[in-house]
């Protein structure tokens, strides 16, 4: 469903260092100028290549493991987040286009999950969580800086 997403400053702000740097890094190195994906592939088989839904998976579950989140999956995280916009106070049709749902229909499960012990876990991962994961980042960047060492 194309359209516009939306991002707060600190995700924008993480997309736009990996785009100067990490991304503009592995165009120049394999060539994948044209390369329509947003992310790429660092792995020796695949440089280059648009990163694949299992590379997706392991740097998540790798991330929510550091952190000491519950067991989490990108979909419950969409979830959350959606849920957590309606608790603060969007409506039904907002959430539904942030959500980019066809329909508003799509949406309703959200209004019955507003007190669950799945919205309750957003505040676990709020902004606290924030600066843990810029330290996680900032670890991962320098790991890939570093030297081989054979």
């Amino acid at each position: 469903m194309p359209g516009r997403i939306v991002l707060s400053n600190t995700t924008w702000k993480i997309l736009q260092d990996y785009l100067q740097e990490d991304r503009a890094r592995l165009v120049a190195a394999y060539g994948a100028e044209h390369a329509g994906p947003l992310f790429l592939s660092e792995s020796n088989q695949n440089a280059g290549q648009p990163i694949s839904k299992w590379s997706i998976t392991k740097i998540f579950d790798e991330i929510r493991d550091a952190l000491g989140l519950p067991q989490l999956t990108p979909h419950k995280l969409r979830h959350l987040m959606l849920t957590h916009l309606m608790d603060n106070g969007l409506d039904l049709y907002e959430v539904s286009r942030y959500g980019r749902h066809r329909s508003a229909a799509s949406t309703e499960i959200y209004l019955h999950l507003a007190d669950s012990k799945l919205a309750r876990q957003v505040n676990h991962i709020h902004e606290q969580q924030w600066q843990r994961l810029e330290m996680l980042f900032e670890q991962r960047k320098k790991r890939m800086e570093a030297p081989d060492v054979f």
